[in-house]
């Protein structure tokens, strides 16, 4: 294995591991000290990025930017590594492309935080739109690519897809107040949440794809 090669394969599996482990710890830290500023703070009524807000809430978004950046580091080896297997380079340029789309609106949610408990803004919204819309595609290319390698078996493709699967809930569940006025505006709140559960329980499967590959 060439040098190169192998510095980009090993520099994407230790930035998978960093952001997981620095998204997760701030993510627990974070959810403590709102507890401290808004005691009746919980994932069925706040949306995730209210943990942005507060006195410490600049340790949250400066976690999520720094997590999309390792992240991207990340999806650019990971499909290195699918691409030297995946016949259709189209897909796994779409999916790498999707990635970055996702990672910068992630950036951007730490750079446009919102301005209190339940007080959004227009920057904030935009990126929290190009984050879910570049992560819903990125995980349905992913999950098209996976399915069709051999070096994955069937749990982890139906990890992946679950994934994929928890996404389009929570967008379907965001939009259906929109549409279905028996909808309570909180329904898809819990399911963002459930969305990122599955993200970094696939990213940690995937992280020991490229481990493999070092």
């Amino acid at each position: 294995m060439d040098v190169h090669r192998r510095f980009l394969l090993k520099s994407g599996y230790y930035g998978g591991i960093l952001a997981t482990l620095i998204f997760i710890f701030s993510l627990l830290f974070s959810y403590i000290q709102i507890l401290l500023y808004y005691p009746s703070f919980n994932p069925f009524e706040n949306w995730m990025s209210e943990l942005g807000v507060g006195p410490y809430g600049i340790i949250f978004n400066f976690s999520v930017m720094i997590s999309s950046i390792l992240l991207a580091v990340f999806f650019t080896t990971l499909l290195f590594r699918l691409k030297k297997e995946e016949q259709n380079a189209t897909i796994s340029n779409l999916c790498l492309l999707s990635g970055y789309i996702s990672v910068l609106g992630l950036f951007l949610i730490g750079l446009f935080p919102m301005n209190d408990i339940g007080q959004n803004n227009f920057f904030h919204g935009m990126a929290a739109l190009i984050y879910w819309a570049g992560s819903f595609t990125f995980w349905g290319l992913l999950s098209s690519i996976i399915n069709k390698n051999a070096h994955f078996q069937k749990w982890k493709q139906l990890i992946v897809l679950l994934t994929l699967f928890s996404w389009i809930l929570f967008l379907i569940s965001f939009l259906g107040p929109l549409f279905i006025p028996l909808v309570e505006e909180s329904f898809p709140i819990i399911f963002q949440w459930n969305a990122h559960v599955f993200n970094f329980i696939s990213i940690g499967m995937l992280i020991k794809y490229v481990k493999d590959s070092v």
